[in-house]
């Protein structure tokens, strides 16, 4: 039997099954180059699909595997073992984020047969290509794979522009499975990228160290046919951009946004920008957001604290993301701020709870989002957590449990992580997303009360929630 064909899996992103739903676009464009290139592909994504539909038959080439740091991890391997328990001469690769980063520590499990990094579309054909004709790996470029137990590195992998790039092909999945449902508008979604890298240098982000600072874009006039098939197809009525950085060339995206418009797409969006392009934007293109669709940016916010800002090389000022923010509300677009706390050297949280308090007073659409800072590799932030006391795994099966629990940063006490808990529970019940009504109400309002007062001694509510496994 002739071996021509891939199997693709994204796997699951929490024990639970629950997680974003929208594409498996890291699976997907990787299947989409294959299938460009002749080779027979199949994507299961572990998010909606199970275990039953990976398939084990002499057509396969190799199993590719992208996974993200944490429970990704403990998905693939499971799924490692299925194959090596079931079809052990299929290879296993591995690609994503944690792979790329960590590419040797990846390889010495030995559920990992090959590790792809950086850009995997044209790795992945060129793989293919090596195996169905077999050919040595050592011609495959953006790989490590084992040769005779031991680690080997083939040449680095350009990056490439996305006109290089295969477009996403969404027919390869179930598109029913991956809509996202937009809570607090109803509007379904559909998840795309126009554009990927990112040319900033946070410190806290692998983006950077993967890129290499650089950006690419696909063309505005294949952007909107892409956008207006999709909204055509599948009846969408919403588009969620995944880039990175969506206003990166502020006069690109408007010619996106008006070409939506033009052809009467009709459609609701969202994507990421950050804080300091913000404020650059003129009251047109802030009003051609709205016009077009905009419902919700979100932003970047990181960290009320000017001085935690400057740790992670964020090149924003905190003045920015409040001026930004109120640009946005002025507009009548939300603006879902994200934040983190428990950074290395972060002696005062209380800056940033009181930053977001006084945002959320000020404002009248904000969301937010309250992360601890969880050291991830990639990014300078990293190597300073390192020094300043974490200790990483060593080892993949020591990721995979990575997000299981509380990670583990020396300078977090047991009293700030109890407070920053019960400030995110008090927010989000005090801030309720819809209009609470009855005991919620009631809840609402004395949750206001306790953030206004920072009176958290005998949380009483927070208990009673978590009793219900609600909190």
């Amino acid at each position: 039997m002739r071996k021509d064909k891939v199997i693709l899996v994204y796997p699951a992103l929490s024990p639970t099954g629950q997680g974003h739903r929208g594409a498996p676009l890291s699976s997907l464009a990787v299947a989409s180059q294959l299938a460009a290139s002749g080779f027979k592909v199949k994507v299961v994504d572990l998010r909606v699909d199970t275990p039953e539909d990976l398939e084990f038959g002499d057509d396969v080439l190799y199993v590719g595997i992208s996974a993200m740091t944490g429970y990704q991890i403990m998905s693939a391997l499971e799924v490692c073992r299925i194959y090596r328990d079931k079809a052990p001469a299929i290879p296993l690769v591995w690609g994503g984020w944690h792979a790329s980063l960590l590419p040797e520590e990846t390889l010495e499990n030995p559920l990992v047969d090959i590790v792809v990094t950086g850009q995997g579309e044209l790795t992945a054909v060129a793989l293919a290509e090596a195996l169905r004709d077999g050919a040595g790996l050592e011609g495959v470029s953006g790989i490590f794979y084992k040769r005779g137990g031991q680690p080997v590195k083939t040449a680095e992998r350009a990056l490439v522009g996305m006109d290089r790039i295969a477009p996403i092909n969404y027919d390869l999945i179930r598109m029913d499975q991956h809509f996202i449902h937009d809570p607090t508008t109803g509007v379904k979604m559909i998840s795309y990228l126009a554009s990927r890298g990112c040319p900033y240098r946070c410190g806290f982000c692998a983006i950077t160290t993967v890129y290499n600072k650089r950006f690419f874009n696909v063309p505005v006039p294949q952007v909107l046919d892409e956008l207006e098939g999709l909204v055509r197809r599948y009846g969408v009525n919403g588009i969620y951009f995944e880039d990175d950085n969506l206003f990166i060339n502020t006069q690109r995206t408007s010619d996106v946004l008006q070409g939506m418009m033009d052809r009467g797409l009709g459609v609701r969006w969202t994507g990421l920008a950050r804080a300091d392009r913000i404020i650059k934007f003129d009251p047109s293109i802030l009003d051609l957001m709205r016009r077009s669709g905009c419902i919700r940016i979100l932003i970047g916010a990181e960290s009320g604290s000017q001085e935690m800002l400057d740790l992670m090389d964020k090149d924003v000022d905190v003045e920015e993301t409040i001026r930004s923010a109120q640009m946005l509300d002025d507009s009548g677009i939300e603006g879902d701020l994200s934040f983190m706390v428990g950074l290395p050297d972060e002696h005062e949280m209380d800056i940033t709870l009181d930053f977001i308090m006084m945002m959320r007073k000020r404002l009248k659409r904000m969301h937010i989002k309250l992360f601890f800072y969880t050291p991830y590799p990639g990014g300078r932030l990293y190597d300073i957590a390192k020094e300043r006391g974490f200790v990483p795994p060593k080892s993949l099966e020591a990721w995979a449990r990575f997000e299981l629990h509380k990670v583990s940063t020396p300078w977090v006490t047991p009293e700030m992580e109890r407070k920053v808990n019960l400030f995110r529970f008090y927010f989000r019940q005090g801030y309720p997303n819809r209009a609470a009504r009855g005991l919620k109400s009631a809840v609402s309002s004395l949750s206001r009360w306790r953030l206004d007062n920072r009176l958290f001694s005998m949380p009483w509510e927070y208990s009673l929630y978590r009793a219900l496994g609600k909190a």
